[in-house]
């Protein structure tokens, strides 16, 4: 797969700096394809609704009709969580466990509602959670239609996504021995601090490029218990606005925050920020209010997506007569993502010995964007 050039259409900081710039700081077999590669029931989002009906938009910038079936079934989940007693689980650890199930329910099987996913697919995976309905695997059956029906039911594939399941029957083809534990969330070490996303995609084990996919459900998630529970998760917080579709206000400061396709296997999400900047006119520095870019954020992919690309390799280079530098699995980026930065010439204000307000030139190394890996 051929990239566009790294620098292609980057948005790069003009010279007159941003004066109010804010930028964040902080084993079961593999899966087929999703069911809900580009988001299961896409809708235009001026088209007009179903009785019961209620439109929402993905991170991506997807809208999605959720019929009252799938809010049934999203319900169903809901009720399951807060109905189990779990040692050691809090009130809020069920609440990331209904995001975090709900986000993955959406993906595998648009809600349950996609028919397709109530019968075996090429791998044997079935029902809300597409589970392996062979014998020895996440049901007890002793045939494979009995595991089936077993599947197929909301409240058990909920529990066992979250619980994982101990293999009761021997049998060719089986998930391991008789004893051996199928990894579910409670499985997963870190599942109440992983961002959500990791954590389903952990379990599900989906293709490499499939992995956060299921973030991009998230805040039709949240929305719809906002809306079903009549309250927000409190393990929701506030909305990512350097990776979610929108315009958004965040602490007071407004956002804008568009996603496109980069390439085949990569989308990109620029982020704007309303706030001040300063510019030169006629030899006087003039302050305005307009959106300003913030900076670009590349959405997970893997490593050998961005093969070759600067943006993605530690180190320093040239294009177009600009300088840059990318910095790698650094304290900021951690170990799965690459930040860079441009050499620019922006305007800084600063306070002189009276205390008055002035602003100079000075170069400086400026963020301009960040790659996620998936791998």
């Amino acid at each position: 797969m051929k990239l566009r050039s790294p620098l292609r259409n980057l948005l790069i900081l003009p010279l007159a700096a941003l004066t109010a710039l804010s930028v964040m700081t902080s084993a079961p077999a593999a899966k087929a394809d999703p069911i809900s590669q580009d988001g299961g029931a896409v809708s235009d989002a001026a088209a007009p609704l179903a009785a019961g009906s209620m439109r929402l938009q993905k991170s991506n910038g997807v809208w999605v009709t959720i019929t009252p079936q799938m809010q049934r079934n999203a319900g169903v989940v809901i009720d399951t969580i807060r109905a189990t007693n779990w040692s050691g689980v809090s009130s809020r650890d069920k609440d990331r466990l209904i995001v975090i199930s709900l986000m993955t329910m959406a993906q595998e099987s648009t809600f349950f509602t996609n028919s397709r996913t109530q019968m075996p697919d090429s791998n044997n995976d079935v029902g809300p959670f597409q589970q392996r309905s062979l014998v020895g695997w996440y049901a007890d059956g002793r045939t494979q239609a009995e595991n089936i029906r077993i599947l197929n039911d909301i409240p058990y594939a909920t529990r066992t996504f979250i619980e994982g399941h101990r293999v009761a029957i021997s049998a060719p083809g089986a998930a391991g021995r008789v004893g051996y534990i199928i990894p579910g969330v409670f499985q997963k070490k870190n599942w109440r601090t992983d961002e959500m996303w990791k954590v389903a995609a952990d379990v599900q084990v989906p293709a490499a490029k499939y992995r956060y996919y299921y973030e991009y459900w998230r805040p039709v998630v949240e929305e719809m218990v906002t809306l079903m529970e009549g309250r927000t998760p409190t393990t929701v917080g506030t909305v990512n606005v350097y990776t979610t579709a929108g315009d958004h206000t965040v602490n007071g400061r407004k956002w804008q925050t568009r996603c496109e396709p980069y390439s085949k296997t990569i989308d990109r999400c620029t982020a704007k920020i309303w706030s001040t900047q300063v510019s030169r006119v006629d030899g006087q520095f003039v302050q305005t209010n307009a959106w300003n870019f913030n900076n670009l954020t590349y959405l997970p992919s893997t490593r050998a997506d961005w093969v070759g690309n600067p943006l993605a390799t530690h180190g320093e280079f040239s294009s177009q007569g600009r300088d840059w530098k990318t910095s790698c699995a650094d304290t900021w980026t951690g170990p799965d993502a690459c930040r860079a930065f441009i050499r620019t010439t922006v305007i800084e204000s600063y306070l002189d010995s009276s205390g008055n307000r002035r602003f100079r030139d000075t170069e400086k190394w400026v963020f301009n964007n960040v790659v996620h890996f998936s791998d």
